[in-house]
């Protein structure tokens, strides 16, 4: 695939699951409001981000393959998250003073850490013969 064009349907699909998950927000907040109609609304604006068009160009881009390799490259997305991307921002807010934010990504790095020893537990689990 044309890397322009990779780039592009990789930016689209970080905007579809963006999108997929405010919807979902929103549907939440309206509904501990008590508008049951808008919240439905949004939910079925979030179902379509997430089952028409993330899936859909997830799908061509090839997103989802067999278990293993699924295993094998969320380990190393969790991992990434763990040992740079909220270490960095935690220490990033810290510096700049942003002490709750800091607090968050690291609450949210431990979070990352559980799923990491979590997807290990499961690629050894289907590497063992049955």
């Amino acid at each position: 695939m044309d890397t322009g064009t990779k780039e592009n349907l990789l930016t689209a699909l970080h905007g579809e699951a963006f999108a997929y998950a405010r919807y979902k927000l929103m549907a939440a907040r309206a509904l501990e409001g008590g508008d049951i109609d808008l919240a439905e609304m949004l939910e079925g604006i979030a179902a379509v981000e997430l089952n028409e068009h993330f899936a859909e160009l997830a799908e061509l881009a090839g997103l989802v393959g067999p278990d293993d390799v699924n295993l094998v490259t969320a380990i190393q997305d969790e991992n990434t998250e763990v040992e740079e991307t909220y270490r960095l921002f935690a220490e990033a807010a810290r510096a700049a003073g942003e002490t709750a934010v800091a607090e968050r990504f690291e609450e949210i790095r431990g979070d990352e850490r559980e799923h990491l020893r979590t997807l290990e537990t499961a690629l050894e689990r289907l590497e063992l013969p049955a």
